[in-house]
């Protein structure tokens, strides 16, 4: 399949200038997402850069005993990996795992920087998603400062849903404890009270949304 037609997939590359996606075209590679994979690694040199297609990327602090770990933000097609590169920068502060698996498109790091180089309404475009992500990363520290566990998970789940084809979620009660860094038997409390509320199912390793106006009432408008 040419790889021009995988694009739809990704929101951002679909909104770049013709001339500057003829430009990245020449570059990206498919990639499959495995599970837990890390993307990037704090303090670290960011080798690749990612679009993904399918699936999500959790971009994660931790403090720097590293005994505490928190997700501060969310990537799934709307985006791409690799911000600090956008900035001009070689490593993150963050690490980036996925999610939920899935697949992509990826290019070497210093490939985009030569690309950003080159063309400035790429770099404009591409800056203009950093900002929105920025945007979406300050609204997730409003939520974990005001929000309770019950206003935290349907904001995730929300979050989850914009980025997934379909009402099913693959997420996994572990998983989101880690990422909301709460217990897991909090995180299992709140999704059955969903579940009987009749906003959620749940299933094996996986959660389905019922009801998504519900679940953004639940959210408490820490959802955005």
């Amino acid at each position: 399949m040419p790889l021009a037609n995988n694009w739809d997939g990704n929101q951002l590359l679909v909104s770049l200038a013709a001339p500057d996606a003829a430009r990245v075209t020449q570059y990206l590679r498919p990639v499959r997402l495995e599970l837990r994979r890390c993307l990037e690694a704090p303090n670290r040199p960011i080798d690749m850069v990612y679009f993904p297609l399918r699936g999500i990327m959790s971009v994660v602090v931790a403090s720097s005993t590293r005994r505490h770990e928190t997700e501060v933000g969310v990537i799934g097609r709307d985006g791409m990996t690799g911000a600090a590169i956008v900035l001009g920068l070689a490593t993150s502060a963050f690490k980036v795992l996925v999610q939920t698996e899935g697949d992509g498109l990826c290019l070497a790091a210093h490939e985009l920087s030569q690309l950003l180089h080159d063309s400035v309404s790429l770099r404009c475009a591409l800056l203009r998603y950093i900002h929105a992500l920025a945007a979406q990363m300050a609204q997730t520290a409003l939520a974990n400062a005001t929000g309770n566990i019950t206003h935290r998970l349907a904001r995730t789940l929300l979050m989850a849903h914009d980025r997934t084809e379909g009402d099913e979620l693959r997420l996994t009660h572990e998983f989101l404890s880690e990422m909301l860094g709460v217990r897991r038997s909090g995180v299992t409390v709140v999704l059955h009270d969903l579940c009987s509320r009749g906003l959620i199912s749940i299933g094996r390793k996986s959660i389905v949304v019922r009801n998504r106006p519900g679940l953004e009432a639940a959210s408490d408008g820490l959802y955005a």
